[in-house]
């Protein structure tokens, strides 16, 4: 982002001028009511819209009719006042904004949880945002018949960020933006995928894209998984690239780059503030038996690492449910995702372990939607009147093969799942 955060040049005055011009008189009618919010209608706010548009001014202007609309649209002149009030009120009692100030946070509280701007800023001065994944529970938001409502909610995240940092902006005499940092502790292929959120939320965010621009950063991706590339097209429709991305398979204490910025305490900090990270299950891959809970309307996977000639093996119960209810049971199911799937996308054959991996680079965004899974085990319902059941894959080329044990079938009930799972070296596999 080096020269990008630079106050606005004498020429880009000039063509802010020009606009303001053209739609003088909704500047003007904005001033008299009192309506001339700084974060949106001020210089610093049309220098980040004419850099979006690379200082074309009559793309500028297409983008600021727009923006006009979609104010009206969402009612924007109402949110915008009652946001810039709980800031007033954040800053008055000397606290950083909070999740709870946005709009309609109340309704949303028990399904979706994170830090909208941390404690301490990032080296930079940038306020950081800290999004852990698995306290985003897709579906109960959907279930909630509240769309409306969460909508809003969303929208209210991007104009208090436009409002904050214009604050931030002309306090410190450059355009700051947000470091973002996501969290993909604890999630599943199944709890990050729910086609009809996703749907209904890009089009929230297109919405968002038409109201604030530029306010974003670099963004850190922490603990991705296996299946992390699968997000990468999501985030780059849903997130401008102004920063860069940077993808990390851990915790980012050991990347210097990160620690520089947000410090060390402070993501230890970030680490217990997740609400619903499972507890780290061990010994699934030593041939230890593991008691798992899984929760209602959720699913469960483990997903193993293989190479050609390895073998995965597994053994598994439902445990017995309470007197006078039906035999509990879960939708068993294996999958093999190949290392293969995206050969024809030129992805470099190998990165440094110890370098962040920029996903734009990678192309990953582009690869994202050609991951197909193989089905290894047809999903089946198990109960625990079956008692335990086994298998055995041999794997025929590098991959990874995810095993699922899904209670989506049951919004009510949990099911306890005692299990194992082992994976066999080539070697050690009987002919």
């Amino acid at each position: 982002m080096a020269g990008l955060d630079f106050l606005s040049t004498p020429e880009e005055l000039e063509l802010i001028g020009l606009l303001r011009t053209r739609f003088q008189e909704e500047f003007e009618s904005r001033s008299r009511d009192g309506r001339d919010f700084p974060a949106f209608f001020g210089d610093l706010a049309l220098t980040r819209v004419l850099r979006e548009c690379s200082g074309d001014l009559e793309k500028a202007c297409q983008w600021f009719s727009q923006f006009l609309l979609t104010m009206v649209e969402i009612r924007g002149d109402e949110l915008v006042a009652s946001l810039t009030g709980k800031l007033d009120a954040a800053e008055s009692a000397g606290r950083r904004v909070d999740v709870s100030d946005l709009e309609h946070y109340e309704v949303f509280k028990d399904h979706v949880s994170f830090i909208f701007t941390a404690d301490q800023f990032a080296t930079s001065g940038d306020p950081v945002t800290y999004l852990p994944a698995c306290d985003l529970d897709k579906r109960a938001i959907i279930q909630s018949g509240e769309w409306q409502k969460y909508e809003r909610f969303v929208i209210s995240m991007g104009l208090m960020r436009a409002i904050e940092l214009d604050r931030l902006s002309r306090k410190e005499g450059r355009l700051a933006r947000a470091l973002m940092i996501l969290d993909l502790y604890g999630c599943t292929l199944s709890s990050l995928s729910c086609g009809e959120y996703d749907r209904a939320y890009e089009k929230t965010v297109q919405h968002l894209q038409k109201l604030a621009v530029q306010v974003t950063g670099d963004i850190w991706v922490l603990n991705t998984p296996w299946f992390g590339h699968r997000i990468f097209a999501v985030l780059k429709r849903t997130l401008p690239k102004l920063g860069s991305i940077f993808v990390v398979s851990g915790n980012g204490s050991s990347e210097a780059a990160l620690v520089r910025q947000v410090g060390v305490a402070q993501l230890a900090e970030f680490e217990t503030s997740r609400r619903r990270a499972p507890k780290l299950i061990v010994g699934e891959l030593r041939g230890e038996r593991v008691e798992q809970l899984v929760r209602q309307g959720s699913t469960f996977e483990q997903s193993v690492a293989v190479k050609p000639g390895q073998a995965v093996t597994w053994a598994f119960l439902v445990a017995p449910g309470g007197f006078a209810l039906p035999p509990p049971d879960v939708e068993f199911s294996v999958a093999a995702i190949w290392e293969d799937f995206g050969q024809e996308k030129q992805v470099p054959e190998q990165v440094p372990d110890d370098c962040p991996v920029m996903a734009w680079e990678l192309g990953l965004e582009t690869g994202a939607e050609d991951v197909t899974e193989e089905v290894v085990v047809g999903a089946a319902k198990i109960s625990s009147l079956d008692g335990e059941t086994s298998g055995r894959f041999l794997a025929p080329k590098a991959g990874v093969v995810v095993l699922r044990w899904s209670n989506g079938h049951n919004i009510l009930r949990s099911k306890a799942l005692h299990f194992k799972v082992a994976l066999q070296e080539a070697d050690q596999v009987p002919e």
